[in-house]
């Protein structure tokens, strides 16, 4: 009985009673990528949300999802994805910037914004250079 407890209160996951590594997670997530790029989303999909029943807060399943879903039109889902997501990983520029592209869409300019000057704050590398490039083309667009 403990075991179903400490499930739902968080204090396990499904992958850490089976024994999955986050390795083996990981190559699951690049198994349903390929699946995806060649057509087969809809396997994908079912693929990765396997995959976040046995983890769910693995952060490379999380942004594949967000991704994926945004992609499909399904924003709300996938903002709550990519939110998941940087819990996980708070200083993933990548993360950020994806998360600011899909709010721009959902008409939050403001907390796309908000995105994208933390993701030029936390990284010197090509996360953080593609949000400074990104906030730069909203803030012209804005200005005209």
């Amino acid at each position: 009985m403990s075991v179903i407890s400490d499930l739902l209160a968080g204090k396990t996951t499904l992958a850490e009673l089976r024994g999955y590594k986050a390795q083996a997670l990981d190559a699951l997530c690049h198994d349903a990528l390929a699946l995806y790029e060649n057509g087969r989303s809809d396997e994908a999909m079912v693929m990765l949300r396997g995959l976040r029943a046995l983890n769910p807060s693995h952060p490379v399943v999380l942004r594949l999802l967000g991704l994926m879903l945004t992609e499909q039109g399904a924003h709300q889902e996938a903002l709550s994805n990519l939110t998941d997501a940087l819990r996980a990983r708070p200083s993933d520029a990548r993360l950020r910037v994806a998360r600011a592209q899909l709010r721009l869409q959902l008409g939050d300019g403001q907390g796309a914004g908000s995105d994208l000057r933390i993701a030029c704050d936390q990284a010197a590398g090509a996360g953080g250079q593609h949000a400074a490039l990104f906030l730069k083309k909203i803030l012209a667009e804005a200005a005209t």
